[in-house]
C-alpha cells in the first residue's frame, strides 16, 4: 500500500528533518494548535512514509522523537516533501499555473485544451479557467496567447522574451532546498557521489536536460573555476544552458545560425560557460552557435560601466524615503551597504536577470509600499533599467532599507521609575545592573520618595521599582533591595514580560525618527567597513572629476593618498600647511577648488585647503601649469620652515634611490618632496600618522621598504606607520 502525506502531515516531517535534535511530541502540539492524540496519529503515517523509504522515525519515553540521517539524506527527503507537495497540488493554483505557462512558452506547435487536460491531470474547464490568468502573464513579458479554432492554443513572441519567461517560471518553481541541493552538490566534491534529482518544468525532456547541464557541471567546476562566477551566475548558466539545448531542439534560435568562432581560446582559458556548453552541446549533437553562447554567458545585455553608483545610490534612498515619508537618508550605514550592493552589481561584467531570490515572495506580499517604491525608483535612475530591475534585483535592494526599519524600528519597552533614598544614591550602578539584565526595560527617570508624585506626573511610568513600599498607587510597583539581588531582577522581568503581555496604555507612540548613531556604538568592523567605502566613493568622484588629468604613472599613490587622507578628515588630523604661495594657487584655481570641497560636503568631510593644495600635485605638469601650480620641489623647500633638514633629507633620500636605481618624474619628486616636509613637521609637532594596516602593503617591494625603513630611522619621533606610507612613493617609481 502507498502511503501519502497529508498536507499538515508534510509540515511536521519538514519541521523534524530540519531541526537536528530531539523534539517533544507535547512541542508539535503546541507548534500545530494540535492535541497529543491527532500528533501522534500524523506520526503514525509519517513512520509508515519513512519506512517505505528505508528510513526510521526515532523515539523514546520521556526523550522524545527525532530522525536520525546524514545532512545529504534529509537535504533529499525535504526535496522530496516539497516536489510531493507540488505534484500532489494540480490543487494548487499558482504551481498549476506556472506549468501552463511552460507547457505553453515551450511549444512551438499549437496544443489543444484536451492535451493539456490530459498532461497536468486537470480537467479541462480548470484549464479554461486558468487561461485568463497565463494571458496576464505572458502579457507582462510581452508575449501573446494566440488561440486557433480547431488547432488550440500557443504563444507568440521575441524567442529572447520567451526564454526570460521560461527562466522565471524555473527560478519560481525552485524551492531554498532546490538551490542549496544544487550548489552544495557542485561545490563539495565528497558529496558528488550521492545522486540528486531536481524537478522543474512541465515535461521530462526538460527535466532530463536540465538533470544532464547539472551533471555535466558537476563534473567540470572545481576550487578554482568556483572564483569566475558566484553561485547565482552559476545557477543562472545551468538554467539557461537547459533552455538553450530544448529550444534547439524544436529549431528555435535566439539569433543567426553562425558558429562561435574563438572556441580555442575559450577552451584554452578553461571558462566554465564554454566549458559547460561544450560538454552538453555534445551530449545533444548541437553546433555552438555565437548567439546562443552570448545568451548562456553574457545574458541580453552587457553591464552599463558609465553610470554613477553614488549619484543612483542617493537618488533611490531619497525617493523611497519620500514615498513612505520615512528618514531613511538619516541613515549613513544604509547608505554606505547599498553602495556597496549596487557598485558591486551594476559593475560586474556580465549582468543576470532573473537571479534567484529566496525574499522575493515575503517581501512582495509583506512589505508592498517598500517594494514598489524601490522599483520605481530604480526604473528612474538605472540605465538599462528595463531588463535588470526585476523581482530579483528589487526585492535584494529592499533588504538593506529593511534592516534600517527594523534597527530604528519602535519597540514596546515598559517605562519604569525608579525610587531610592534620595533620587541621587547609586543611581548608575543601580541603572547599569537592569539594564544589563532586564530586557523591553527603560528606565525614564530615579526619584526620591518625597519628588515621587511630581516624577510620576511628568513621565506618565508603566511600572515604579522602589526601595520603599509605597501604599497608595494606581500605578503597579515592586519593591526590591537598595542593591537588587537575583530574586529582586526575575521579579522586574516578570512584571515586565506581564505588563507587555497585556500592553501598556500608557506608552505613546514613537515617532518615526532615526536615532544618529554615535561614534562610539561602531564596531571596529563597521568603523573600517563604512570609512573604506568612504574613501572609493571619494576616490570615484575624484576620478570623474579631475578625469585625464590625474598623472596615470600616479594613479596608485593617488588612491592611497585619498584613503589616508580621509582617515585623516574622520580622525581630525588634516594637513596644515598656511603659505602665501598656497593661498595664491587655491586662489588661482578656486573652481575646482570649489567642486572637489562641494564633493567632500556631500560626502559629510570638511576638509582644508592644505588637503586640497596636495591633492592637486597629482595632476599632469602641463595641465598643473595651466592651473598656476608652477611651484616644483625647490619651491617647497625654500618655503618650508625646515629647510635645512629637509635639505639633507631630500640628499639622503637622492643617495639611496640612485643606488637602488630608482629614479622619480618631476611630478613624483615634487609629491615626494612634499611628503617629507609634512614627516618632518610631524617629527617635530610630535603628531602621529593615524594608524595603517601593514596588510594593505603586502605588494610594495622590499626595495621600496628598505629604503623607506631607511629615511624614517633618521627622523626621530615617527611611528613605523611612516614606514608603510613612505614607501608607496618609492614604489611608483620604480615603474617609470
Amino acid at each position: 500500500m502507498t502511503i501519502q502525506l497529508s498536507k499538515r502531515e508534510n509540515s511536521i516531517l519538514l519541521h523534524l528533518l530540519t531541526n537536528s535534535g530531539v523534539v517533544q511530541i507535547k512541542e508539535l502540539a503546541g507548534l500545530f494548535d494540535l492535541s497529543v492524540r491527532t500528533i501522534k496519529y500524523d506520526l503514525d503515517n509519517i513512520r509508515l512514509w519513512l519506512a517505505a523509504r528505508d528510513y526510521q522515525l526515532l523515539s523514546k519515553r520521556g526523550k522524545g522523537i527525532w530522525i536520525e540521517l546524514a545532512d545529504f539524506q534529509k537535504l533529499s527527503l525535504k526535496n522530496e516533501v516539497l516536489r510531493l507537495e507540488k505534484l500532489e497540488d494540480s490543487f494548487d493554483q499558482d504551481v498549476r499555473l506556472y506549468k501552463l505557462v511552460f507547457e505553453l512558452l515551450n511549444n512551438r506547435e499549437y496544443i489543444s485544451s484536451d492535451a493539456l487536460s490530459e498532461k497536468l491531470l486537470v480537467s479541462k474547464n480548470t484549464i479554461t479557467s486558468d487561461l485568463e490568468k497565463v494571458e496576464d502573464f505572458l502579457q507582462a513579458n510581452d508575449l501573446r496567447l494566440v488561440k486557433q479554432p480547431r488547432k488550440g492554443i500557443k504563444v507568440e513572441g521575441n524567442e529572447t522574451n520567451i526564454r526570460l519567461a521560461m527562466e522565471q517560471v524555473i527560478q519560481t518553481e525552485l524551492s531554498e532546498y532546490d538551490i542549496y541541493n544544487i550548489m552544495n552538490k557542485l561545490v563539495k566534491t565528497n558529496n558528488r557521489e550521492h545522486p540528486f534529482s531536481v524537478y522543474i518544468g512541465s515535461d521530462r525532456e526538460f527535466q532530463e536536460t536540465y538533470q544532464a547541464t547539472l551533471n555535466s557541471m558537476t563534473e567540470l567546476i572545481n576550487g578554482s573555476m568556483l572564483e569566475q562566477l558566484n553561485y547565482s551566475e552559476i545557477l543562472s548558466i545551468t538554467i539557461r544552458t537547459a533552455i538553450s539545448v530544448s529550444r534547439l531542439r524544436r529549431q528555435r534560435t535566439i539569433g543567426s545560425y553562425k558558429l562561435l568562432s574563438d572556441q580555442p581560446t575559450l577552451l584554452r582559458q578553461k571558462e566554465l560557460p564554454f566549458l559547460l556548453v561544450q560538454s552538453i552541446y555534445e551530449k545533444f549533437e548541437l553546433p555552438i552557435l555565437k548567439d546562443e553562447y552570448h545568451y548562456i554567458y553574457s545574458d541580453v545585455f552587457e553591464a552599463e560601466q558609465n553610470q554613477d553608483t553614488a549619484a543612483i545610490t542617493e537618488g533611490i534612498i531619497r525617493y523611497v524615503g519620500q514615498q513612505l515619508h520615512y528618514p531613511f537618508a538619516k541613515d549613513d550605514t544604509l547608505f554606505t551597504n547599498l553602495f556597496a550592493h549596487l557598485s558591486l552589481r551594476l559593475y560586474r561584467k556580465h549582468l543576470f536577470v532573473n537571479e534567484y531570490n529566496p525574499f522575493v515572495v515575503d517581501i512582495k506580499a509583506k512589505y508592498p509600499s517598500l517594494y514598489t517604491s524601490i522599483r520605481e525608483a530604480s526604473e528612474q535612475m538605472i540605465t538599462g533599467a528595463a531588463l535588470m530591475v526585476n523581482d530579483s534585483f528589487v526585492a535584494y535592494l529592499a533588504l538593506h532599507f529593511l534592516v534600517t526599519l527594523e534597527k530604528y524600528r519602535p519597540k514596546d519597552s515598559v517605562k519604569v521609575v525608579y525610587v531610592c533614598s534620595t533620587g541621587l544614591g547609586v543611581t548608575s550602578l543601580i541603572q547599569q545592573t537592569i539594564t544589563e539584565e532586564i530586557n523591553d526595560l527603560d528606565i525614564v527617570s530615579f526619584a526620591s520618595i518625597l519628588n515621587l508624585d511630581e516624577v510620576i506626573k511628568t513621565c506618565s511610568p508603566d511600572l515604579i521599582i522602589t526601595i520603599f513600599p509605597i501604599e497608595e498607587s494606581s500605578i503597579p510597583w515592586i519593591k526590591v533591595n537598595p542593591i537588587p539581588s537575583q530574586e529582586d531582577l526575575k521579579k522586574i522581568q516578570q512584571a515586565v514580560d506581564d505588563l507587555l503581555a497585556v500592553g501598556t496604555s500608557t506608552n505613546n507612540p514613537v515617532n518615526l525618527k532615526l536615532r544618529q548613531k554615535s561614534q562610539s556604538t561602531l564596531t571596529a568592523e563597521e568603523e573600517s567597513r563604512e570609512l573604506i567605502v568612504k574613501g572609493f566613493i571619494i576616490f570615484e568622484g575624484l576620478k570623474s572629476l579631475l578625469g585625464d588629468r590625474i598623472e596615470s604613472d600616479l594613479m596608485t599613490s593617488f588612491l592611497l593618498h585619498v584613503f589616508l587622507m580621509v582617515h585623516r578628515i574622520v580622525y581630525h588630523a588634516q594637513y596644515q600647511q598656511n603659505s602665501v604661495d598656497a593661498k595664491q594657487i587655491i586662489e588661482q584655481n578656486k573652481i575646482i577648488v570649489a567642486e572637489i570641497e562641494s564633493l567632500f560636503a556631500i560626502n559629510q568631510l570638511p576638509v582644508n585647503e592644505s588637503e586640497i593644495l596636495a591633492l592637486l600635485h597629482y595632476l599632469k605638469k602641463e595641465v598643473s601649469h595651466k592651473m598656476g601650480l608652477s611651484h616644483d620641489a625647490e619651491k617647497i623647500i625654500n618655503e618650508s620652515q625646515y629647510q635645512e633638514k629637509l635639505k639633507q633629507l631630500i640628499q639622503r633620500v637622492e643617495q639611496l634611490l640612485n643606488k637602488a636605481g630608482i629614479h622619480p618624474t618631476e611630478v613624483q619628486w615634487t609629491i615626494l618632496v612634499n611628503h617629507l616636509n609634512e614627516m618632518i613637521r610631524r617629527s617635530e609637532t610630535g603628531e602621529s600618522l593615524p594608524k595603517v594596516d601593514e596588510r594593505l602593503f603586502s605588494e610594495v617591494s622590499e626595495d621600496a621598504l628598505n629604503i623607506a625603513s631607511v629615511v624614517v630611522d633618521e627622523i626621530t619621533n615617527l611611528s613605523v606607520d611612516e614606514k608603510y606610507v613612505l614607501s608607496i612613493h618609492f614604489e611608483t617609481a620604480k615603474y617609470n
